[in-house]
């Protein structure tokens, strides 16, 4: 079994930039700003999906799908807390959050995040079985304060996580400066699997 990436293996300055969905109901929210910001500065990024989300927004989808920078991941269904379920209902999550993805997006997920960063051997036991290892984040910018400590926290083989779809946070807003000041410390922005 491969255990979920937190950090990625390597001493060089790179560092892996994951955004993740939040659901917490209508009104859903799609932050333009952010793909701007990654467009415009050539940024890679792993996008972390609920179904329930991405099914809100399936022309966006599957412009992003399209994106060479860019990587669509699964985050369940619905951003429920897994320490709660049962293997089976875990299982259901990660699948029905699936069967969105795959077919707004065209191919299978490689990556899961569980929600709230949760993680087990169970977790990973799951999404393993159905072909997607868990990555987690070893810098979490996912609050509009844990957003601007970002930059400062950087190390070699940082996996960052952020919010993705704005509900109450800033990361449209503030991106640009966050990509600008860890490339200032001389770091470059990989995908998951490139470092």
């Amino acid at each position: 079994m491969s255990d979920a990436i937190r950090q990625l293996k390597t001493t060089k300055k790179v560092v892996a930039l994951t955004l993740n969905t939040h659901w917490s109901g209508p009104p859903a929210r799609f932050d333009s700003r952010i793909f701007s910001v990654l467009q415009k500065q050539e940024v890679p990024a792993t996008l972390l999906m609920t179904g329930i989300w991405a099914r809100c927004f399936p022309k966006e989808i599957e412009a992003l799908a399209k994106e060479p920078l860019l990587e669509i991941g699964n985050h369940s269904w619905d951003d429920k807390k897994f320490s709660t379920m049962t293997e089976a209902q875990m299982r259901w999550q990660i699948e029905q959050g699936e069967v969105v993805l795959k077919k707004l997006v065209g191919k299978p997920s490689r990556y899961f995040r569980p929600p709230l960063g949760e993680s087990s051997k169970t977790i990973e036991r799951v999404a393993e079985s159905l072909g997607m290892q868990v990555v987690l984040w070893s810098i979490d910018g996912s609050s509009e304060k844990l957003l601007g400590q970002v930059v400062n926290s950087v190390r070699p083989g940082s996996v960052i996580a952020l919010s993705l779809n704005g509900t109450s946070w800033k990361t449209g807003e503030q991106l640009g400066d966050v990509i600008r000041g860890i490339k200032a410390k001389g770091y470059e922005f990989v995908k998951l699997d490139e470092a």
